[in-house]
This record gives structure tokens, C-alpha cells and sequence, in this order.
């Protein structure tokens, strides 16, 4: 067996400057989601004073925008109210990305992790998770909603998201939140909070007070998984041969805690993820490859940090392909991540089949991360592999 140990030291700058404040009002009957700002709306606090990022960092923002926010037992209401004084500057091309606005949610109030949501002024929304205080992991997919209406003033633009979407802590009533706009054709990044002119971080979010939702759910997922394969030959009118197969599998994600995540997968199916870009390698060192299954997705930054100048977990090592285009199988794998305090820590392990020349493996990773000074980590990580049989 292998395995090895590294003590990691992350030193962020911290903020004292004082962050705006906006306050979640309840409201009885929840505002229609279809980009019309109704009445409703005058009845929630507002966020105004949008600051650019770029191009002029620290200038007040050259088109005004103001933000309503509203919730209920189950939903966070956001509206943004965008003047546009030249339609014709709007870019909302479907090619590249359009107009819009952003809203970012830290529900721990830790200035490092944040959700991500993204509408366009052509209506295509996005979103993802941000770890390490600026990362973002793409592969994030929550579940909301949003529309947009253009007016003769401008355009409007609302979401509704569950607060079943997001893990947050129950007694926590405090959260961090920011609001952007993008004005394209002007190469303009404008933020409610001030932000540095070298990137979005987390810790300079304004603050979300307020914060009532209703309790959390089970939080179980199951995925099973079944496929059914027939394979036949014909050859010169005739049978050659024919083959047919099953297979079967399973995943599930459960959620105990408001920061615990289980996941455990049983010969689990990649087939259907995005595949790799092609690439011809002509040195004698392995490619670097994008993470893009599931299982290994889900709280990646617990175990690969985000700012450590070499990625110490290779993940894609793990059911790595082989050069005849097989893939190592994976048998099964689970996985724990949590959060203590200011700390988070992960558990992962993963057992692989035997193929060609490669040995049943068994793949273990220990990660362990704690704030410390403000917005520095101070992090701990053991991977091993143990190639004995074992079964």
C-alpha cells in the first residue's frame, strides 16, 4: 500500500471595510415570476448604488439597477429592475454571453463557498458553485426559476429559488448575498458590493439578514440505474452471433445534516457525461484531464483545495482510461463530507476491478480543511492505494 501526507497552507487577504446590508422581508402571497415588477415588490427592501468592477473600478455603475427581495417559508424572491437608456448596446446573442445579472448566495456566511445564478437579458439562465473565496465549479445544477420581460424603461428580470436548493444552516439567519449586471457592448461588470478589479470574492459579499426558512427535507436521492444490451452479427444473410447482456447500478446522495453530504454508487454508469476533448499527446507525461463524473464532482474543493499551486488528488486517475479505450471498472466508492465550525473534512474511498494489467484497487483520500486568521486554511490531505485483492 502507498500513500502520502501534505500539510497545506492557504493565506488570503481579509476585508474591514463596512458591506451594504439588505433585509429579507416575508411576504404572505409570493410575487408571479414573469419578469413584470408588480406592486408587490414596493413592499421589500432594495439594493441600489451598484459599484463597477470593470472597466472603471469604483465608479458608480453607468446604468442603475435596483434589487427587491422577498421570501416565504420556501422561496427566495429576487427582482432586479434594469434601466437601459440604448436598447440597441444590449448584446443578447445566444452565441456568447448576453446582458444580465447575478445573484450570489453564501447561506454559511463563511466567506468562502457561494452559489451562483446567472440570467440573461434573452432569458438562458446558469449557475454554479464558488469555493476557496472565487473558484467556480460549473458542475453544480440547482433547481429554480427566473423570467424576463422587456419594457419601454428597460427591462425586468425575477428568480424564485427554493431554499430546498441550497444547504444552509437552520439557525443561521444571517447570509452573505451580491448582486451584478453586465453591460457587454461596454465591456462593464458592475457589482452591489465593492469588488476588487482582479477578480469576485466571496468575502467582500454584502450581508442578507432576515433569513426564515422553512425546515429541511429528507434530502435523499436514489438513483438507480439499469441497461439492457443485445449485441448481433449478421453475416451473409446469417446469424454470426448474438449476445445479450444486463447491467445494473446505483447511486445515492443523502444529506443528514444541513452540512453533511453521503453519496455512495454501486457500479456506477458514466456513459452518458460529456466526454473529453481530443487531444494528441506526443510527451511522455499523462494529459491533465476535467473532472466530469458525479460521484467525484460533488464536493470537489473539500478535497482539492483552491489555492494550492499543484492539485495533490488526481481524481481521473481513479477508473482512469486505458490505451486501448477500455476504462478501469469502478466497483463502488463512498464518500462523507461535513462541516465543523470553521473547519470541513472528507472521507473518500473507492474500490476498482481488475483490468489488462491493472490490479483490483482500493483508493482512500483523507481531507481536512480549517479557517484560521479571518479568510486563511490551513489544510491536511492523505491519499493512498492499496492494490491487494479484495475479494
Amino acid at each position: 500500500m502507498s500513500g502520502a501526507v501534505f500539510l497545506i497552507v492557504w493565506l488570503l487577504g481579509t476585508q474591514t471595510e463596512s458591506l451594504p446590508v439588505i433585509r429579507a422581508h416575508y411576504c404572505s402571497t409570493p410575487p408571479v415570476i414573469d419578469g413584470v415588477l408588480e406592486p408587490a415588490w414596493q413592499e421589500a427592501d432594495s439594493a441600489t448604488g451598484f459599484i463597477q468592477q470593470i472597466p472603471e473600478n469604483g465608479r458608480p455603475a453607468s446604468e442603475p439597477t435596483t434589487v427587491y427581495l422577498l421570501q416565504d417559508r420556501h422561496n427566495l424572491y429576487i427582482a432586479f429592475r434594469c434601466p437601459v437608456s440604448d436598447f440597441s448596446q444590449v448584446h443578447d446573442r445566444l452565441s456568447d454571453e448576453p446582458d444580465g445579472v447575478r445573484v450570489l448566495i453564501d447561506p454559511f456566511d463563511d466567506n468562502v463557498n457561494a452559489y451562483c445564478f446567472i440570467v440573461g437579458f434573452n432569458g438562458v439562465e446558469s449557475d454554479y458553485r464558488i469555493t476557496g473565496d472565487g473558484t467556480a465549479y460549473e458542475n453544480w445544477d440547482g433547481v429554480w426559476r427566473s423570467a424576463v420581460r422587456r419594457h419601454d424603461w428597460g427591462y425586468g428580470i425575477e428568480l424564485a429559488i427554493p431554499f430546498r436548493s441550497l444547504r444552509y444552516p437552520p439557525a443561521r439567519t444571517e447570509w452573505g448575498i451580491d448582486f451584478a449586471r453586465y453591460l457587454v457592448r461596454r465591456g462593464e461588470r458592475s457589482f452591489w458590493s465593492r469588488h476588487e478589479v482582479t477578480g469576485f470574492r466571496v468575502s467582500r459579499m454584502g450581508r442578507l439578514t432576515g433569513i426564515q426558512p422553512a425546515g429541511r427535507g429528507l434530502g435523499l436521492e436514489l438513483y438507480p440505474v439499469g441497461l439492457v444490451r443485445h449485441e448481433q452479427l449478421v453475416l451473409s444473410h446469417a446469424v454470426g452471433s448474438d449476445a445479450l447482456g444486463a447491467e445494473a447500478g446505483l447511486d445515492l446522495a443523502w444529506a443528514p445534516t444541513p452540512s453533511g453530504n453521503l453519496q455512495f454508487t454501486l457500479l456506477p454508469d458514466f456513459a452518458q457525461i460529456e466526454a473529453d476533448p481530443y487531444k494528441v499527446n506526443l510527451s511522455r507525461y499523462e494529459l491533465w484531464l476535467a473532472e466530469r463524473r458525479p460521484f467525484f464532482i460533488e464536493a470537489v474543493e473539500t478535497f482539492g483545495g483552491s489555492y494550492q499551486p499543484v492539485k495533490i488528488f488526481y481524481s481521473r486517475r481513479i477508473g482512469r482510461p486505458l490505451p486501448d479505450g477500455r476504462a478501469v471498472p469502478i466497483l463502488t466508492g463512498v464518500k462523507w463530507t461535513d462541516r465543523l465550525g470553521r473547519g470541513q473534512y472528507g472521507l473518500l474511498g473507492v474500490l476498482t476491478g481488475e483490468l489488462a494489467d491493472e490490479p483490483q484497487s482500493f483508493y482512500s483520500v483523507l481531507a481536512a480543511r480549517h479557517q484560521i486568521l479571518g479568510n486563511s486554511e490551513l489544510g491536511l490531505l492523505y491519499a493512498g492505494k492499496d492494490n491487494r485483492q479484495f475479494s
